[in-house]
C-alpha cells in the first residue's frame, strides 16, 4: 500500500520511540483511499505482537470523532475480544473473519482523531519506559488478555452512559502500550483502570 501526499510516513524507529503517537500516523501513512479497513490495519502490523492492535483499537473506541459514532465501541469491542482470546491461547498469528476485515472507517475521521490526540499522546509517550518488567511479563500478559476480554464486553452496556466507555477503552489502550514498551508501571495503571470499570458496571447495572 502507498501513502498519499497528505500523510507523512512514520519510520519504524519512530514507532519504537513514540508507540502511541506513531500508531495512527503509521496506519495513515501505509494506506490510501477515502476509507481505511480493519483488514488494512491488520496487514500493516502483520505478525507483530498484539500490543499495537490493542492500543490502536482502544484509542479508536475513545477518541473523537470515531468513538462518538453509535455502535463503534460495540464493533471495536468485538474485534478486541477476538484478539484477546487469541492471546489467551498463545496464538502468534492474528486472525480475523472476512466480514470484520471489511469494516471501514473514514480516512478523514482517522486523521482528525490523530490530529486532536497528538499533543497528549506525545506527552504520554514521553513518560513511557521499560520499567517494573515483572509486571509486563508472560503472566501479566495472560492476565491482561483475560481482563481485556471482560473490558471489551463492558463496552456494550457502557456505551449508553455518556463518556463511560472511555474507561475500558483507556485501560485496553494502556495494556496495549504496556505490552509494546514492556512498561510494567503502565500495565499496573491499566489493571487499576480495569478495576474502576468493574466498580462502575457493578454499581450501575448490578447493584444500582
Amino acid at each position: 500500500m502507498t501513502s498519499d501526499s497528505g500523510d507523512s510516513p512514520a519510520t519504524g524507529a519512530n514507532m519504537s520511540n513514540r508507540p502511541l503517537e506513531g500508531l495512527l500516523e503509521n496506519v495513515l501513512a501505509d494506506s490510501s483511499g477515502e476509507t481505511i479497513s480493519i483488514g488494512e490495519i491488520v496487514d500493516h502490523f502483520g505478525d507483530r505482537s498484539f500490543g499495537p492492535f490493542l492500543a490502536l483499537l482502544g484509542m479508536i473506541a475513545i477518541l473523537p470523532p470515531m468513538g462518538a459514532i453509535p455502535g463503534v465501541p460495540a464493533i471495536v469491542g468485538s474485534i478486541i475480544i477476538l484478539f484477546a482470546v487469541q492471546m489467551i491461547f498463545g496464538r502468534n498469528h492474528i486472525w480475523l473473519p472476512g466480514f470484520l476485515k471489511d469494516i471501514t472507517v473514514e480516512r478523514a475521521k482517522v486523521k482528525a482523531a490523530a490530529a486532536r490526540s497528538k499533543p497528549w499522546l506525545k506527552w504520554i509517550d514521553g513518560a513511557i519506559s521499560k520499567r517494573m518488567q515483572w509486571a509486563a511479563g508472560d503472566l501479566a500478559r495472560y492476565l491482561a488478555a483475560v481482563i481485556v476480554v471482560l473490558l471489551a464486553l463492558s463496552m456494550v452496556p457502557l456505551e449508553f452512559i455518556p463518556f463511560a466507555v472511555a474507561l475500558p477503552g483507556s485501560a485496553i489502550a494502556m495494556f496495549g502500550v504496556g505490552l509494546m514498551a514492556r512498561d510494567g508501571l503502565l500495565m499496573l495503571v491499566a489493571f487499576a483502570l480495569a478495576g474502576l470499570t468493574s466498580y462502575i458496571i457493578l454499581n450501575n447495572f448490578v447493584f444500582g
